[in-house]
């Protein structure tokens, strides 16, 4: 009796299990997967204007010869644990890394070394460079209505949008630790 109780405990398990595994392992529909895309694209506009774009606003210091000055108190973002966990929610790990290091350590143009456009203040607040000039003057917007999935699995999902501007980016979506990050240049 004990045996037979145990053999359909362990059926019912084994059942279970099957099920939570199936249920976890398959591809996102078309709709799943545009919705994942448009949320994220539209979330990422805010993100690509402070890193590629006007960037954070600041206050003016009046000090001319100050190349920083404090981020704004209404910003979006005022210590750099709140930009950088706002970015990681949005923006896949390598992508977080690479926009990271740019916007915090700086780098080069060229021939030419570029400051970084944000350090951290003596109270733990951003600065901002004040004579940075973004990579592009404005950030795409995108028509969210055009989105097209071209390829789905269950690690990334492909897809084309149109910019406001008329511009069809490619747009790559990858599964980090079982939620959906943006893996490609949305700006």
């Amino acid at each position: 009796m004990k045996r037979k109780i145990l053999s359909v405990f362990t059926a019912i398990i084994i059942l279970l299990i099957a099920a939570t595994l199936v249920s976890c392992s398959g591809k996102v529909s078309k709709e799943e997967a545009a919705a994942e895309v448009t949320r994220l694209v539209e979330e990422s506009y805010e993100l690509n204007v402070i890193y590629f774009g006007k960037g954070l606003p600041y206050e003016d210091d009046g000090d001319d010869k100050s190349l920083y000055a404090p981020v704004a108190e209404d910003a979006a973002f005022t210590t750099k644990e709140e930009l950088i966990d706002k970015t990681r929610k949005v923006f896949s790990e390598s992508n977080v890394t690479e926009m990271i290091e740019i916007a915090f350590q700086g780098g080069s143009i060229g021939s030419t070394a570029a400051y970084p456009r944000y350090i951290t203040g003596s109270d733990g607040k951003l600065t901002v460079y004040k004579n940075i000039k973004g990579i592009e003057t404005e950030v795409n917007e995108y028509d969210y209505s055009t989105v097209s999935i071209t390829r789905i699995s269950k690690r990334f999902i492909k897809a084309k949008i149109t910019s406001k501007a008329g511009n069809v980016v490619d747009v790559e979506l990858v599964n980090q630790d079982g939620e959906w990050r943006i893996n490609s240049r949305t700006y």
